[in-house]
């Protein structure tokens, strides 16, 4: 767990999930919701970059007879000087910024069915049998860029696509049909288009004269790091670096030379884990009873719960990192695992037997908002109360990540029979949407629907609950699914808590993503769904 990065490197992704820097040694990050009282309005450096934009657009309509606040006292500002002064600064930005980002840089985010770019002149032309990609893709001039096409993951071909090259003005320079290209040197976007036969499979567009052949998703978080030469020049990264007081504490759980020997002593002892007084819980490979010392009488016991401000990481291989609740008979409350506001877990294996749950995620509801972050773990669920590995709840503003995380849901169901591996409900009274996002994913049970999101609308014993029509957005990029359906939108109870679907999701690159939509208000959801 030690980084020996230099104490003047910065990382910052694009989330703002974690912003890194080294004080002799240890690790110190800052949330989304620290920065964003430093740096006001900006909420990591693409997006302040991004405002520098808007505010140089707007600077030629600056009122210059009456505004004095952006010169000296009696002066009108300049449009002009202060124009050339917000674009230095952008420059300055970007000079001060490297970016480490997927080799694929090509999503499909906007598209048009039916169209392609001419050739000739950059203009629409229709064909059904093609699709045009309407987002102009940034790219660097005089520099070699090649296609390729897979089919799951496992490349296939190199395809053609109609390319059109434009200058920083988004002013045509020339197009053509090509699987390979050079950018012109005064190039800095592309628009493109294709056949609907390679559209809908997986393209990669990556530098280079040949295919790496090996697939990339474009959706791969975005690293900014700054440079060590701007640290001491740039003052915004004076003010990064200002409010970087976050300590992080590391312990370790294992049979020897330890901090503790259980998992839940070393819960117990975190007294005084804040946004700014972090903690990084170790294990060490073994298999850890979480049953042990739980009372399965008392109706209040929920098993083991993550602390905020925590995350549990396992050493060595996951499958080797074990924790496990095991029950003699099955229980409504008590999961394996639970989560309240922003904690984690990387790295381990967690299995619940005869629990409500695996992992139970659904205490943070009245939160205004709140992360989760699960990577590299294998989540198993065995004769469930509620046949079903993972059960959650999503609050107000919730950001939740999974990464390459298996949901084994083959034994889930009554007397270990294939079961559901994902169920998640929104909430009511909702004020913020919420955002889940699955990259290289795999739920395995062979039960269709065993991904379940359902809505709650609102209650009617009151009629005065609404969910405010807040979407959860879902996404899965690159995952697998099992049975003749992977997942389902539905309602949680239309009874109790309205009908209707307040989720949408998208994604691409994903194995059996077929679905259903069942509600009872009688209204056709199917454009909620998204999916390449």
């Amino acid at each position: 767990m030690n980084n020996t990065k230099a104490l003047t490197d910065v990382d910052i992704s694009a989330s703002v999930d974690n912003i890194f820097v080294n004080d002799s040694g240890k690790v110190r990050q800052v949330s989304k919701a620290t920065l964003f009282k430093t740096l006001e309005s900006a909420e990591d450096y693409q997006a302040l970059k991004s405002e520098v934009n808007t505010l140089q657009e707007s600077v030629n309509g600056i009122d210059t007879t009456t505004d004095t606040t952006l010169t000296k006292t009696g002066k009108a500002a300049d449009a002009a000087v202060v124009g050339q002064e917000i674009g230095s600064l952008k420059e300055e930005l970007e000079e001060c910024i490297d970016v480490t980002a997927s080799r694929n840089i090509l999503a499909f985010e906007n598209y048009t069915r039916g169209k392609y770019y001419s050739a000739s002149s950059g203009s629409d032309r229709y064909n059904d049998s093609f699709t045009a990609i309407d987002d102009y893709v940034k790219i660097e001039p005089n520099t070699d860029y090649v296609f390729s096409i897979f089919s799951d993951g496992n490349y296939e071909t190199m395809p053609n696509a109609l390319v059109i090259q434009y200058d920083a003005g988004r002013k045509y320079i020339s197009g053509a049909d090509v699987k390979t290209f050079k950018t012109a040197i005064n190039a800095r976007y592309i628009r493109l288009s294709m056949a609907n036969v390679y559209f809908d499979k997986q393209v990669m567009l990556e530098k280079g004269t040949e295919p790496s052949k090996i697939y990339e998703s474009p959706l791969i978080e975005r690293k900014y790091k700054i440079k060590n030469e701007c640290i001491d020049d740039t003052q915004i990264c004076d003010k990064v670096i200002s409010i970087l007081k976050i300590k992080e504490n590391e312990i370790t759980v294992g049979a020897s030379d330890c901090n503790f020997e259980t998992l839940q002593e070393a819960i117990s002892s975190i007294k005084d884990n804040t946004e700014l007084n972090r903690y990084i819980i170790c294990l060490k490979e073994g298999t850890y009873n979480l049953a042990d010392g739980l009372d399965i009488t008392d109706s209040s016991a929920i098993g083991v719960t993550v602390p905020n401000w925590a995350t549990i990481v396992g050493i060595g291989n996951r499958e080797n990192v074990i924790l496990e609740c095991r029950l003699d008979s099955k229980n409504q409350n008590i999961s394996a695992l639970n989560f309240k506001e922003t904690s984690g877990i990387e790295n381990l294996s967690i299995i619940g037997e005869n629990t409500r749950y695996a992992i139970h995620d659904d205490f943070a509801r009245e939160s205004k908002g709140y992360d989760r972050r699960i990577k590299h773990c294998i989540i198993r669920g065995e004769n469930t109360y509620y046949s079903t590995v993972y059960g959650a709840g999503t609050g107000d503003g919730a950001n939740w990540k999974f990464e390459d995380v298996v949901f084994d849901g083959t034994k889930t169901g009554t007397n270990y029979k294939k079961g559901n591996t994902f169920t998640v409900h929104n909430i009511l009274k909702s004020q913020k949407n919420r955002e889940i996002t699955f990259t290289n994913c795999r739920f395995l049970s062979g039960m269709d629907n065993n991904v379940k999101l359902k809505t709650l609308a609102y209650r009617t014993a009151t009629g005065l609950d609404s969910a405010n029509d807040m979407l959860t957005n879902v996404q899965f990029f690159g995952c697998e699914f099992s049975g003749e359906t992977g997942f389902e939108l539905s309602e949680e109870n239309a009874s109790v808590y309205g009908s209707g679907c307040l989720y949408y999701v998208t994604g691409f690159g994903n194995k059996n993503a077929n679905y259903n939509i069942v509600t009872t208000d009688g209204k056709d959801y199917s454009g909620r769904v998204n999916l390449i």
